[in-house]
């Protein structure tokens, strides 16, 4: 399906600044990782040596094909994400057909040969969070919205075009964007971090 909006793009079940992650060595990253299906889980990839070329045309093509294809397989259903220079941010809800491992590890398959056309390839393994909260699916989302605004990758007056979003999922705060689909200046100004958020979300209690 084509984008329905410059910002969103659509998914159906038929068809340069270092983000602040809490300090954690690649090869550390799957220990405490706990996959269960039908579980919502805040993912990060970043590029190799953060090489910033993730945005280009062919390549931002490819990576929204193949989150498409994963969520009409249903290895997972695709919430939101955004592209951002050297690494990507998504929300997804994990299937019950492979382990969320196996999701990402088909997903940087998938996506290897566009990657190495642009001369990049994947940080080994990923980060994940397992959303905990019953309303934290708001507060991420809003954070992977406002991460290129965050991070003045473009002025507010300026949709960032790598922003998608399922159509079957509307967040809250997209209702009260300015008339043009930007963020108010005060969202940046009152914005948390990554870790922040994980920190608050991971408070308010275990997986049940």
């Amino acid at each position: 399906a084509e984008p329905k909006s410059r910002t969103t793009a659509v998914f159906t079940s038929e068809a340069p600044t270092k983000i602040i992650l809490p300090v954690r060595k690649t090869a550390n990253l799957r220990k405490g990782r706990v996959s269960i299906p039908g579980k919502r889980y805040f993912i990060t990839l970043c590029v190799k040596d953060r090489k910033t070329s993730l945005l280009e045309p062919a390549l931002a093509a490819a990576i929204l094909n193949i989150w498409r294809r994963q969520h009409t397989d249903q290895d997972y259903t695709f919430h939101c994400g955004t592209l951002m220079p050297e690494h990507i941010h998504f929300l997804c809800t994990l299937g019950d057909r492979i382990s969320l491992g196996q999701c990402i590890i088909k997903f940087k398959a998938k996506t290897k040969a566009a990657l190495a056309a642009a001369g990049l390839e994947w940080q080994r393994d990923f980060y994940d969070h397992g959303l905990r909260a019953d309303d934290a699916m708001e507060s991420f989302a809003r954070y992977i919205f406002l991460n290129p605004y965050r991070k003045s990758l473009l002025p507010l007056t300026e949709q960032w075009l790598h922003w998608h979003c399922s159509q079957e999922y509307t967040p809250e705060f997209v209702q009260h964007l300015d008339g043009n689909g930007t963020p108010p200046e005060p969202w940046i100004v009152d914005s948390i971090g990554a870790q922040e958020l994980i920190e608050i979300d991971t408070a308010s209690g275990e997986w049940v």
